[in-house]
């Protein structure tokens, strides 16, 4: 197994499926679907597989998130 195929294993399959309902405009199917999309996590997904990322920078960063994450949680008890 090569390291492409490995990549595509560790893809996650997202399926967004919209139905339209009685009589719904086309602009509100259309803002359900973004919605859906923003939450399922689909285009931070793309947006971070653009690029390939080092697996350090990926902890450097991931390290980072978690303490500013800590000082926040920290500030908002404090209050």
């Amino acid at each position: 197994m090569n390291k492409k195929d490995k990549e595509l294993k560790k893809i996650k399959h997202i399926r967004l499926h919209i139905e339209a309902k009685k009589n719904e405009t086309v602009d509100s199917m259309l803002r359900r679907f973004k919605k859906n999309v923003k939450l399922s996590g689909l285009m931070k997904e793309i947006k971070d597989r653009s690029f390939y990322e080092k697996p350090s920078v990926t902890k450097r960063k991931k390290a980072k998130s978690l303490i500013l994450r800590k000082k926040h949680l920290k500030a908002s008890f404090s209050n």
